[in-house]
């Protein structure tokens, strides 16, 4: 591979380091070792044709998953590409997250989204029923005497399952545990933020008894929310530890089972 100017920028770094070594008196040889950012320019094509080939297809033909699958190899091929491997890696981790959320909202919206919007709905009533509420449902509607509730995308629990899904990833990145171990944690996050959703709507049901339809909008119902999210991802960490998933800084030996 030919690096145009390359000579006269070695013969300008040979100069700057004999200039230096005369005003520090210093007569040790230097040796100048070259390391080079450049990549294999057709891996880098093949990663860059290959994510423009999906993303293209993606959205011509509507499949929003593969096209948010795109992003992954079109921006690490061009990292690799104007700055090393190195840097490639590095972004890696959350270049993949990026691609993942991007992929899995798109993607798996309609499908499990609606379902959980289903499950949540019909568990939040009767749990809310248990709890001495009474609750008409109609599909996705909740009736009480103080609330009208639809349980509708935005309340389905996708964008908690999204956010617990990359904390998760990065828990489970820096633990010292086998790999069945780190499946398995990571497969606790669907049924967590299931029963977490179901809380949250199981809540707002009971609190509407007192409180009335304040509690089911406007700020009192974002800090419900968030709360309930916190206490998921608490949840979360707690089962972490139960499946003796240890942070690598928080143990300085692996043995893993």
């Amino acid at each position: 591979m030919d690096f145009p100017g390359l000579a006269d920028r070695l013969a300008s770094v040979r100069d700057r380091i004999r200039h230096h070594q005369a005003r520090g008196g210093w007569t040790h040889p230097v040796r100048i070792v070259a390391v080079t950012k450049a990549q294999a320019a057709e891996a880098v094509r093949a990663a860059l044709a290959a994510g423009l080939a999906m993303l293209v297809a993606g959205s011509r033909g509507n499949v929003h998953a593969l096209a948010g699958a795109s992003l992954l190899p079109v921006a690490l091929g061009t990292l690799a590409f104007l700055h090393g491997t190195a840097a490639a890696r590095i972004a890696a981790l959350p270049v993949a997250l990026v691609s993942a959320g991007l992929s899995l909202y798109r993607g798996l919206l309609a499908p499990l989204g609606f379902a959980l919007q289903q499950v949540t709905a019909q568990a939040s009533a009767a749990v809310a029923a248990t709890a001495g509420v009474p609750v008409t449902r109609s599909g996705v509607d909740l009736v009480t005497p103080h609330v009208h509730l639809v349980v509708a995308e935005a309340c389905s629990g996708m964008d908690s399952l999204l956010a617990l899904l990359c904390v998760g990833a990065l828990f489970a990145g820096v633990v010292r545990a086998s790999a069945v171990r780190r499946l398995l944690l990571m497969a606790l996050v669907l049924p967590i933020i299931l029963v977490a959703n179901v809380l949250r709507v199981t809540l707002v049901l009971v609190l509407s008894e007192p409180f009335g339809q304040a509690v089911a909008q406007g700020l009192p119902h974002e800090l419900l929310s968030a709360s309930v999210f916190v206490a998921a991802t608490l949840l979360f960490l707690a089962a972490g530890l139960a499946l003796r998933c240890v942070p690598s800084f928080a143990n300085g030996s692996w043995s893993p089972a």
